[in-house]
């Protein structure tokens, strides 16, 4: 008997395959994360959707000043640009090291937040209730000693008490629902005890203010709630340093750079209270010998007057950007 024969049906059921094109969109930011020129910018957000039904955007923030870019901070945006943040948000050091992490609630702080020095030690913890501080907040100094303590009801309303690294008083005063509201007062460090200022505040504004001198007595004379630090010489004076400085070494870095190219160096430095620059870094370094001749030129720089805060003078950042550029001729 002559078998049958079997045959297999194979059936091959139809499949299509929808491929998710993957559109990152780049935004060029300053340090509070506000669109800044591509040059100039301290940092870039790139963002994507994972697929085509995600409601969010991921974001990623990296520093504009290494190659490859080092990540700043994870998380996730309302839009493409990524300027509206929403939920959790971890920011890192270039190093790689944890700096904060917290909540986002359309572009505002919620929740608890907590930020880590650059050893990894936890140097601040604090809690926000649509951007205002809510509940417990405390800031450590490197040495482990409190910088400031504010405790809040669920309102935002209470009391906050600033401190020196040796413990000495460095100011206090009340909170309204989240804001500065009434009279604080702030220490000298040097005269323990004596006030440097009273400041009347209306929700985080300062109204009025009274200024005193290290021995008690009423200051009638340059009385500042805060001033930034300037050049001895004004605007006008740092102008003609730079463009001198500049012209003085164009043989220099005409050598490190193409006709007709422009490069730009940022420049971040302190003033410190005795108006000596110091501290001084290339943000964005991505010429060796240029940024070396921009370092030079800011650690050269005359003194400057320091900036004042609470009628006190302190150590203040500054950025300058310096362009090099070389003629085509």
């Amino acid at each position: 008997m002559v078998p049958k024969k079997t045959f297999l049906v194979v059936l091959f059921s139809a499949i299509t395959f929808t491929v998710f094109a993957q559109t990152v969109t780049k935004t060029f930011v300053d340090y509070y994360d506000k669109p800044a020129d591509r040059t100039t910018a301290s940092f870039y957000i790139e963002t994507f959707k994972t697929n085509d039904t995600a409601v969010y955007w991921q974001r990623k923030k990296y520093y504009n000043d290494t190659v490859p870019a080092a990540l700043a901070a994870t998380g996730k945006s309302k839009e493409a640009e990524g300027l509206i943040k929403e939920g959790a948000f971890v920011y890192y050091y270039k190093n790689g090291i944890k700096e904060k992490e917290g909540n986002y609630s359309n572009n505002l702080k919620e929740g608890e937040w907590k930020e880590w020095n650059e050893q990894g030690k936890l140097s601040v913890l604090n809690h926000f209730k649509k951007d205002k501080m809510m509940g417990k907040n405390i800031r450590w100094f490197s040495n482990g000693s409190v910088y400031d303590s504010t405790i809040l009801d669920d309102s935002g309303n209470g009391k906050s008490f600033g401190f020196y690294e040796d413990g000495a008083k460095e100011g206090e005063g009340n909170y309204i629902a989240g804001d500065k509201n009434g009279l604080w007062i702030y220490y000298y460090r040097t005269a323990k005890n004596k006030k440097s200022i009273e400041v009347n505040y209306e929700m985080d504004s300062a109204m009025s203010y009274t200024c005193y001198t290290e021995t008690g007595e009423v200051q009638t004379k340059d009385c500042f709630f805060e001033k930034e630090a300037a050049f001895a010489g004004g605007d006008a004076g740092w102008i003609t340093y730079l463009i001198k400085k500049l012209t003085d070494k164009s043989k220099i870095y005409t050598k490190h750079l193409k006709k007709g190219e422009a490069y730009t160096a940022i420049v971040k430095f302190v003033v410190d209270k005795e108006g000596n620059t110091t501290d001084i870094k290339v943000e964005n370094p991505r010429n060796e010998k240029v940024d070396e001749l921009a370092i030079k030129i800011i650690e050269n720089s005359p003194k400057w007057i320091p900036a004042i805060q609470y009628n006190r003078k302190v150590s203040a950042y500054r950025r300058q950007p310096i362009t090099f550029q070389v003629s085509e001729e």
